[in-house]
């Protein structure tokens, strides 16, 4: 057994494991990472850090403060009833339910590494000036560093009907146990939106044994990621699958009678029945103690490269934060961020440089990568190789040049080269190498 890199999410497991535990590739896409001598702390100090957030953004922002600093208290509050765990599973595992191996770390971690979790504290006011966070319990937590990794909540559109019962969205563990529960109900389920997350939501359904029809937006499912080519690809697995589309579906109205949903009426007055809705429709970045304590908010948490925020002694990272304009909202992002601002708070020298933006799909039996500058720029000059479309076999490959350079990459089915582009993709390797 040896620790191996992701060379796609960037998380580091134990190769026993057989694929990453984050985003699913295989073996052939890690490489092996070599121990780290042990080294003491630079210092040892009785300052107090402070980090709110359950997520993987804290759980590295606390895991590098310890390694700068050997004595300082570090506590996490969660608003959860458990300790931090993977997100990420969370729509691939509605068929089975979240596995017991679904933390972070287990519990005996936090014990040696000397971590405090308090769990059910959910923070609601935020003090810079008294260096002072107060939860919705009453208690009272004082700190001299706090990050702040709180996060995002689902989108959930404006519309009559979402707070019935079998109207749910995915974001913690609790909405995998009560969709599940209805679930259990029978019927069609509709999910609204045909995203990663979506399509995640809609397999696991499937896999299940309900019905699904997917309700997307666009004019091809996952339009953000894929092409029109990709998209049709993609449209042809799903049918296979048994997985019902429609597109430039746009959602008007939970359709129900009484305290029971029938369906959801779109835009251009169509019905489309179903006995529950799982919204997908994005998230938003959870900002609401920033802005309350003054801090710095564009569309999330401005922070600059060292993850510190307009307020002294507060960094932010994760699904709330955001650099250089930019939050993709992704684990890999999450965890450098993460540490960049655990290791600065406790006084080490660390900067953030972004992570590649990819998105990786796994489910109805096959792979799909999309990464870079897809064609997306106007007045950009591309050079395109579609090298295989296949509709009956569920196979696409598409390249993106720009100057003879690699910007952007499609694959569905064969995703084995993953590490490999990623890789061409950071460096922006010459066309000849990279096909």
């Amino acid at each position: 057994m040896a620790d191996v890199k992701c060379l796609v999410c960037g998380v580091v497991f134990d190769d026993s494991l057989g694929k990453c535990p984050v985003c699913g590739v295989g073996l052939e896409n890690t490489e092996p990472v070599q121990a780290a001598p042990k080294t003491e702390a630079a210092v040892s100090s009785n300052k107090r850090f402070l980090i709110l957030g359950g997520g993987i953004a804290a759980v590295s922002a606390a895991e590098a403060i310890r390694a700068q600093d050997s004595g300082c208290s570090i506590t996490i509050l969660s608003g959860e009833g458990r300790l931090p765990f993977k997100r990420t599973l969370l729509t691939k595992c509605i068929a089975e339910g979240l596995p017991e191996d679904a933390e972070i770390y287990p519990a005996d971690w936090y014990k040696e590494k000397k971590i405090t979790v308090e769990t059910d504290k959910l923070a609601m006011e935020l003090d810079p000036v008294a260096h002072r966070v107060r939860c919705a319990d009453g208690s009272i937590y004082y700190y001299d560093k706090l990050i702040y990794a709180l996060g995002a909540y689902p989108f959930v559109p404006e519309m009559d009907g979402v707070g019935l019962e079998q109207v749910q969205v995915i974001r913690l563990a609790d909405d995998v146990v009560k969709i599940r529960e209805l679930l259990a109900k029978g019927g069609r389920a509709l999910v609204v939106g045909d995203g990663v997350l979506g399509l995640e939501a809609a397999w696991s359904i499937r896999k299940y044994g309900c019905p699904v029809t997917v309700l997307g937006s666009g004019k091809g499912v996952m339009g953000k990621q894929l092409d029109a080519g990709g998209s049709e690809v993609l449209e042809a697995i799903m049918a296979k699958k048994g997985l019902d589309l429609k597109k430039n579906a746009r959602s008007e109205a939970v359709l129900y009678e009484g305290d029971r949903v029938t369906g959801i009426r779109l835009k251009d007055g169509e019905e489309v029945p179903g006995d529950l809705v799982i919204l997908s429709t994005g998230v938003r970045p959870n900002t609401f103690l920033a802005v309350q304590a003054g801090l710095e908010v564009n569309k999330s948490i401005v922070v600059n490269d060292k993850m510190e925020t307009s307020a002294p002694d507060i960094y932010a990272c994760g699904d709330c934060a955001e650099w250089r304009g930019i939050n993709y909202s992704l684990w890999s992002e999450a965890t450098e961020q993460g540490r960049v601002a655990g290791t600065n708070a406790a006084g080490g020298d660390a900067a953030y440089g972004g992570v590649e933006g990819a998105v990786i799909y796994h489910g109805m039996d096959i792979g799909l990568f999309s990464a870079g500058d897809k064609g997306g720029k106007e007045g950009v000059e591309y050079d395109v190789v579609e090298k295989q479309k296949d509709l009956d076999a569920g196979v696409y490959e598409k390249y993106y040049f720009r100057d003879g350079r690699f910007c952007g990459v499609i694959l569905i089915g064969d995703t084995s080269a993953m590490g490999r582009l990623t890789k061409q993709l950071a460096e922006g390797a010459p066309k000849e190498e990279v096909l």
